[in-house]
């Protein structure tokens, strides 16, 4: 049996991580997702931590999550995370989180880069040695391409405070996917249920950025976007599909 190179964790949906419907909220789903991936890449000696003598540091480029159907309160989960190969500056991860009986609750496929904290650019990906042993059943990768072209239909402003910074000193990835989810009218969160997330993050944020959340409903999907007004730059993109 080949040397697996993931992480698996148990974790159990905790009252502070659900919704009026006692189900895991997806910026929770999310942080567990991180937490799981934060784990791997400590063991794996590839953690920002590690790599900050080098300059170097890994950044989400895209996300694409399918739910089957969420954890409730109370509920043991396991999330399965792997490496899932490389291509040149993208390295590909994948996420399975599943119940306690091993049935698939949800799935997420990611691409990531690896960036020289000077210089804020991307750089080729070392051949790492797990990146030889990829699990037999990988995700299918996120190609999906998201245009920034949207005619706002709701918006929500976000200052970014201290509190929205992760190690990396920018904003974290998990807030301003709940600034993007924070948009969508009450009623419209109140009777659906998220079936799938396809995230694309653009450009970094800082402390004090002003920033604008705006998204456009069509029946069951929402295109989202994630704006700095003062430059106009688009710091994040998603689509995201919902059922009754």
């Amino acid at each position: 049996m080949s040397k697996f190179y993931g992480y698996i964790g148990d974790f159990v949906v905790r009252t502070s991580e659900i919704d009026s419907n006692k189900r895991l909220k997806i910026p929770a789903l999310i942080q567990l997702l991180q937490e799981a991936s934060m784990q791997n890449v400590l063991s794996l000696k590839l953690s920002v931590w590690d790599l900050e003598d080098e300059k170097l540091s890994w950044v989400l480029l895209k996300k694409e999550i399918k739910i089957n159907t969420l954890p409730t309160v109370g509920q043991p989960i396991r999330i399965k995370t792997y490496p899932a190969g490389f291509h040149r500056i993208f390295a590909y991860r994948d996420f399975i989180v599943m119940d306690e009986h091993n049935n698939i609750l949800a799935t997420a496929a990611s691409v990531w880069g690896l960036i020289n904290t000077q210089t804020r650019k991307l750089m080729t990906i070392p051949p790492y040695e797990f990146y030889n042993i990829i699990p037999d059943e990988i995700l299918e990768k996120p190609n999906f391409k998201l245009s920034a072209k949207m005619e706002a239909q709701y918006s929500r402003p976000t200052n970014i405070v201290w509190h929205n910074l992760d190690w990396n000193g920018h904003v974290n990835n998990i807030v301003l996917i709940q600034s993007m989810l924070d948009a969508i009218p009450n009623e419209y969160l109140n009777s659906k249920q998220l079936q799938s997330l396809q995230l694309q993050f653009k450009s970094e944020s800082i402390l004090g950025d002003d920033l604008e959340s705006n998204c456009r409903i069509t029946d069951n999907e929402i295109l989202h976007q994630i704006i700095r007004p003062a430059d106009n730059s688009i710091i994040a993109l998603a689509r995201s599909i919902w059922i009754n």
